[in-house]
């Protein structure tokens, strides 16, 4: 009677233990795999970068131990010994103690974690680094990051964890190509001489015999430039003993008038003389 109940009871136990590891592995699959990802960069040749390594969907780790092959072309910062200092750790490491290795015959970087109590839950990034691109490096080069195998990945109760990786690479990005636009600009001065206006002054005298006759002929031209010129032509006065009488000329040639008119008058004076 005993014996029946101890096998009954040790085979409740069994299943009981049964359901828990088959209820832990489906937990542990509805959560998903951790995924740590390289990034990827485009940089200039001869350019510092920082690079870095990410980590998603942290469902919890303490201990952990991940490596980086880098392409040899490439040149790691901060590098003394065997080791990179200091660890430029990110959120994705909170409350770890971290480490970061270097190996420089292998092209390898060592990241690794232990930790303190409480596991480590947050997403982000992981650690930082400084790389610098080579100098003669060309446009579309690409140099290979490759995140190698984990080589451990457990929680504070020593429970490992699911993951996945995502290598990354650094690009030489082709230089932008702009077209510039030539713009030429023409300016046209119009420049005009601009004449003097020039005035023409004609005067005719026909002596006369017993009546005093003055003819005076003027013609004025003004000349400008373009279409706003003005010609003021035919400006004529004529005295033939009525009318106007013209105003008295001065210089040479008014003196001759005078002198003409002198001699006329003294002859008409002689002639009635004489008639008398």
């Amino acid at each position: 009677m005993s014996i029946s109940i101890f096998k009954k009871a040790a085979a409740f136990v069994c299943g009981a233990a049964t359901m828990l590891s088959l209820s832990a592995a489906l937990f542990a699959s509805a959560e998903g795999p951790m995924v740590f990802t390289a990034d990827q960069v485009y940089a200039k040749p001869g350019e510092t970068v920082s690079y870095s390594v990410s980590l998603s969907n942290n469902s919890g780790y303490a201990a952990s131990g991940l490596s980086l092959i880098f392409d040899e072309r490439l040149e790691i910062q901060n590098v003394e010994g065997r080791y990179i200092k200091p660890v430029d750790a990110g959120p994705a490491a909170s409350g770890l103690n971290t480490t970061l290795g270097y190996n420089s015959g292998k092209h390898q970087i060592g990241w690794s974690t232990m930790g303190s109590g409480d596991d480590c839950t947050q997403d982000g990034i992981l650690y930082t680094i400084k790389v610098k691109v080579p100098d003669d490096a060309k446009a579309d080069d690409t140099f290979v990051m490759d995140l190698g195998e984990i080589s451990q990945l457990v929680n504070s109760a020593k429970e490992a964890k699911t993951y996945e990786l995502v290598d990354g690479w650094i690009k030489i990005k082709a230089p932008e190509t702009t077209t510039s636009e030539e713009t030429t600009t023409t300016t046209t001065t119009s420049s005009s001489s601009s004449e003097e206006p020039t005035t023409t002054t004609t005067i005719s005298q026909e002596p006369g015999t017993g009546d005093s006759s003055d003819t005076t002929d003027t013609t004025t031209t003004v000349s400008g430039e373009g279409s706003g010129a003005t010609d003021a032509t035919d400006a004529t006065s004529n005295n033939n003993g009525g009318g106007d009488v013209p105003g008295p000329k001065t210089g040479e040639t008014g003196a001759a008038l005078a002198i003409a008119g002198l001699l006329t008058a003294a002859g008409a004076a002689y002639a009635i003389r004489r008639k008398h």
